[in-house]
């Protein structure tokens, strides 16, 4: 783990083994809600959710990772990336335009799992 990196877990943190994180990364499990739309976000309660992020990930430098995000094994977090939901194991994610990727062992991989399980 790098400096500066800001970890808040007010709910389940899993962050398993050879997970990198760069400078500046701050994961964080319990936000602002926006229930009422009449009072201001700091003042509304928190809604917390579980953080999971896999085996082998890189969280880049500046990368968010907020309440219900689920990374899988061997993800590439861009720099600067705003992460709230599941990525596949084997994912890059990036800055520009966020986008995702699957890294082509990863379908050879789930495919010789898929036949493993059939035997």
């Amino acid at each position: 783990m790098s400096q500066f990196v800001e970890i808040i877990a007010t709910d389940e943190l899993i962050i398993e083994d050879d997970v990198s994180i760069g400078q500046f990364a701050m994961i964080n499990t319990s936000i602002h809600g926006y229930i009422e739309k009449d009072v201001p976000a700091g003042k509304q309660n928190l809604v917390s959710k579980p953080i999971r992020i896999g085996r082998g990930s890189l969280i880049g430098a500046g990368a968010m990772i907020l309440p219900g995000a689920n990374i899988g094994k061997f993800c590439t977090i861009g720099a600067n990336c705003v992460i709230n939901k599941p990525i596949p194991d084997y994912t890059i994610v990036s800055t520009q335009r966020p986008r995702m990727a699957v890294l082509p062992y990863a379908v050879e991989e789930q495919a010789g799992e898929e036949q493993a399980t059939r035997k």
